[in-house]
C-alpha cells in the first residue's frame, strides 16, 4: 500500500515555484500584452483587457477560451490581481514559444516546459479528488531540483 501525503505537503512545496512563475513569467506575459509595468506590477490594471487564447495544438484542437492576465478578485473596496492558474500560464508560455526563443534556446525551453508540466501534474493531484502519493511528492521535488540545477530563469 502506498504511503499517502496530505495535500498541503505538495501544495506547500510547490508554492515557491508558483510564486516564481507569478512574479516572472506571468508579468513577462502581462508586459508582452501591453500592461503598464512596473506601475501595475502584481496589481490589477483597471480598464485593460489582457486575454490571450492558447494555441489549439496544446489543448487537443479544441476551441480555447482566452486566458486573462489582468483578472481580479474583490477584497473589500480593492481589486486584487488574480493571476492565471499554473497550467493556464503554462499553455500561454508554450503558445508564445516562438517569441521566447529570443530569450531561451530550444533545449532550455523544452526542459523547462517538461519540468513545469510535471510540477503542474503533481500539484493538481493534491487539492483535487486524486490522492497524492509519496511518488508524486518525490517527482515534484525532482522537478524542482532539476530546474534549480539547469537555471532556465537566467535565460529570461
Amino acid at each position: 500500500m502506498p504511503i499517502l501525503l496530505k495535500h498541503h505537503s505538495i501544495g506547500r512545496t510547490n508554492k515557491n515555484f508558483e510564486r516564481e512563475i507569478n512574479i516572472s513569467i506571468v508579468h513577462w506575459i502581462r508586459s508582452y500584452l501591453g500592461l503598464n509595468l512596473p506601475v501595475f506590477f502584481n496589481k490589477y490594471q483597471p480598464g485593460f483587457e489582457a486575454k490571450i487564447p492558447p494555441d489549439k495544438k496544446y489543448i487537443g484542437g479544441l476551441n480555447p477560451n482566452p486566458i486573462d492576465f489582468n483578472s481580479f478578485k474583490k477584497e473589500g473596496k480593492d481589486k486584487k490581481l488574480l493571476p492565471p492558474a499554473m497550467g493556464q500560464t503554462l499553455l500561454i508560455f508554450r503558445t508564445l514559444g516562438e517569441v521566447l526563443n529570443s530569450f531561451m534556446n530550444d533545449q532550455i525551453f523544452s526542459h523547462f516546459i517538461e519540468e513545469w508540466n510535471k510540477i503542474v501534474k503533481s500539484r493538481n493531484k493534491a487539492p483535487h479528488v486524486e490522492i497524492a502519493s509519496i511518488n508524486d511528492y518525490i517527482n515534484l521535488l525532482n522537478s524542482l531540483v532539476n530546474l534549480s540545477q539547469k537555471k532556465p530563469y537566467k535565460s529570461l
